[in-house]
């Protein structure tokens, strides 16, 4: 009887899975720096502008981000153009100005379908503002505007 080398079942789709399905696997390397994501941020302010802010590993990663704004209950979700991309010490930093408008903002990041939630309440009044609450900065009352 003739023996033969059979490769095991298993062996052969690691084998297919490493060369076809992997590399189209998204690498998800990215960090996001701002804002604080994994919950809802809250942004009380007058103007409704945020920053979003990502580290990307390297130049086909900061290529392949794609960031967009969902408009609707379906999911639509509307592209949004960088504001910038600045390179230091062979990382990529790429900026996405945000407009909010009144209520809850969803922002998704792609690769990896990372979601940011920013709900916004704009500030009309400073009557009812806590300018005493701890973490609020009072730059009149501790610092002398420079003559």
């Amino acid at each position: 009887m003739e023996k033969r080398c059979v490769l095991p079942t298993w062996a052969l789709i690691m084998v297919i899975f490493s060369f076809v399905i992997l590399p189209s696997l998204p690498a998800g390397a990215y960090t996001i720096l701002t804002p604080p994501t994994g919950e809802k941020l809250l942004v009380r302010a007058r103007r409704g502008n945020a920053s979003l802010v990502i580290l990307a590993v390297d130049n086909a990663e900061r290529r392949s981000l794609k960031v967009g704004r969902v408009i609707n209950r379906q999911g639509t979700v509307e592209p949004l153009p960088p504001a910038g991309s600045w390179q230091k010490d062979g990382s990529y930093y790429v900026h996405y100005g945000l407009s909010l408008r009144r209520g809850i903002n969803t922002f998704v990041i792609n690769p990896g379908d990372k979601k940011v939630i920013v709900l916004y309440r704009p500030r009309v009044t400073m009557l009812r503002s806590a300018s005493n609450e701890s973490g609020v900065y009072l730059f009149h009352r501790k610092e002398v505007v420079p003559a």
